[in-house]
């Protein structure tokens, strides 16, 4: 485990004692008003759950989620505060348990450059590209939620129409996220972010807006690099599509120990199919 971890990991215990200390302030026997269940009385309370007492029923309440989107409101100002101050501190911990994945994501892929020689992980990464597709292609880039993939694999693989039809070499994969006003890149795989790549980001965010309608800036997302994309028709003959990504062992897949270059992949794909 790096210094880096070791830290992160300190704050993380930090947050989780102010979490657990602001949300052992008493607040049973409170009066809140429900926006569908009207006036209730706190009965219980046990960690960030409360039990809630209507008129005619005890209700699970989260906390401090119900306050903070105005689902229960009261009086005590002081309490009210409080539920900002622990909902602040909880997006502080997911943020900081991001960067701890992010830093382990490092040691993993350093180490399997390491297991495997000169090739840093021979896998395919296939996702379904949809509506994004003809920008995915022209920008050479591809983009997810940051959850969605914790694999860093050598490809990636554009999936429509019952077959990987694009296949590109990552160079790079960087993570972005809005920080208050400004966006926060994190390089998780590749040399340096430059200024093209962050052009080519800040592209897909506006373009998100028309393809999806959302602002995907606000949350953290994945950015994959590729030098080109390379035709090819890597089938699939089950029945059904392929739901969100799959992983590929190339050299399994294309029975050969070594893998040749990125226009050979994309030339042998199409002598071969996958269920």
């Amino acid at each position: 485990m790096n210094d880096k971890i070791i830290n992160l990991k300190k704050q993380l215990n930090e947050i989780n004692l102010k979490i657990n200390d602001k949300l052992n302030q008493k607040i049973v026997g409170m009066v809140i008003e429900h926006k569908k269940f009207g006036k209730g009385i706190i009965i219980k309370q046990k960690d960030n759950t409360i039990i809630t007492k209507f008129d005619t029923e005890e209700k699970k309440l989260q906390i401090p989620f119900v306050f903070i989107n105005n689902i229960v409101v009261c009086d005590n100002k002081e309490i009210v505060q409080n539920m900002k101050e622990i909902d602040d501190l909880l997006k502080e911990k997911t943020e900081i348990e991001h960067l701890i994945i992010l830093e382990e994501q490092k040691i993993i892929f350093i180490q399997s450059k390491i297991n495997k020689g000169n090739i840093e992980n021979p896998d395919l990464f296939v996702v379904t590209s949809g509506s994004s597709y003809d920008d995915n292609v022209a920008m050479n880039i591809y983009y997810c939620k940051a959850e969605r993939c914790r694999k860093i694999c050598r490809y990636l693989g554009l999936y429509k129409d019952k077959a990987v039809v694009k296949i590109g070499e990552i160079k790079k994969v960087i993570e972005a996220v809005k920080v208050g006003e400004k966006l926060q890149y994190d390089l998780i795989y590749g040399e340096d972010i430059l200024e093209e790549d962050i052009k080519k980001i800040e592209k897909c965010i506006y373009k998100s807006y028309d393809l999806f309608n959302v602002d995907i800036s606000n949350q953290r997302h994945k950015y994959f690099i590729v030098e080109n994309f390379y035709d090819t028709d890597y089938r699939k003959t089950s029945p059904g599509g392929l739901m969100e990504h799959k992983y590929f062992d190339l050299c399994k897949e294309l029975k050969i120990k070594e893998l040749p270059t990125i226009k050979e992949i994309a030339s042998n794909l199409r002598n071969i199919e996958w269920e």
